[in-house]
């Protein structure tokens, strides 16, 4: 399976895309660790996360994963694939994170938007009353729509031949 973002054949999908991992998911991994360490609901657990959110807000992704890091060599157990677990993601996304730099370019942090628009999209096209759909056929169906919605109806159908 070809990475996001890119064709089976190596071709770029999304040429102006920004990836950008949810503020809200990224958040929810470290208070998952971060109850894991000091417990559910203590000041201790608010008080590691907040330090950390700080971090990741403010672009330190690096620090931050080095913090991580160094906590990590003093734990054993649960505490420690918490650890493992955390820092693994924080790595594998490090440049879908770094949303100081988003923020300044006025990209929006929260996936709220995006899934909103797909669900308008998809939704209101695709979940009507009474329909079955193929996976071929919504795929289809949705690409012509958001050609629609793009407003790249005449350019597209411009570049095809239609059968007489």
């Amino acid at each position: 399976m070809a990475p996001l973002g890119f064709a089976a054949n190596g071709g770029v999908l999304f040429r102006r895309a920004v990836f950008i991992v949810d503020w809200h998911h990224a958040s929810e991994y470290l208070w998952d660790c971060g109850k894991i360490l000091f417990g559910q609901g203590t000041a201790r657990t608010q008080q590691w996360v907040e330090e950390r959110l700080s971090l990741l807000w403010d672009g330190h992704t690096r620090g931050l994963l080095e913090d991580l890091k160094q906590q990590r060599r003093s734990r054993r157990g649960k505490q420690r694939t918490a650890f493992d677990d955390l820092i693994g993601y924080l790595s594998t996304n490090e440049e879908q994170m770094r949303y100081d730099i988003f923020r300044d370019r006025g990209y929006d942090i929260g996936s709220g938007s995006v899934e909103g628009t797909c669900k308008q999209v998809v939704g209101k096209r695709l979940k009507q009353s009474g329909m079955i759909w193929t996976r071929p056929g919504s795929s289809a169906t949705l690409a012509l729509r958001i050609t629609w919605l793009n407003g790249e109806w005449d350019t597209f159908w411009r570049n095809r031949p239609m059968a007489a």
